[in-house]
């Protein structure tokens, strides 16, 4: 529980200095929820790439590829050679979190979810 506790707070931590950041440079600041990111890649990659390299305009068809997708993968895939239609959406949380963590986890991460557009609390369904 130690250990879940910490990855909350890490999660916390990382998501208000997120809101901090763009509280005071809005101007450099978008904010892409992971499921929208997952659910619709080249869409939201070409908003961002709109938004952030506006001269940029083409395809992204095999255009986007990188070598490092820690935040999205996880470290086990960082090396492997992926494209933007190789996001997917990872939901084994759902079924390999613990009862005993969510039962106290998802309340916390709730508070935070609602304000980043979640319309209900967090849950495992």
């Amino acid at each position: 529980m130690l250990i879940s506790s910490w990855i909350m707070l890490g999660w916390w931590l990382a998501n208000l200095s997120g809101d901090l950041f763009g509280l005071i440079y809005p101007q450099h600041y978008i904010r892409v929820r992971y499921e929208d990111l997952t659910r619709s890649t080249a869409k939201e990659l070409r908003m961002l790439l709109e938004r952030l390299v506006p001269v940029a305009h083409g395809n992204l068809n095999g255009a986007i590829a990188c070598d490092n997708r820690h935040q999205l993968h996880g470290n086990k895939v960082r090396l492997r050679h992926l494209s933007a239609a190789d996001v997917r959406q990872d939901l084994t949380w759902r079924s390999e979190m613990p009862a005993k963590y969510s039962k106290f986890l998802l309340p916390i991460g709730s508070v935070l979810g609602l304000r980043y557009g979640y319309g209900k609390r967090l849950s495992v369904e």
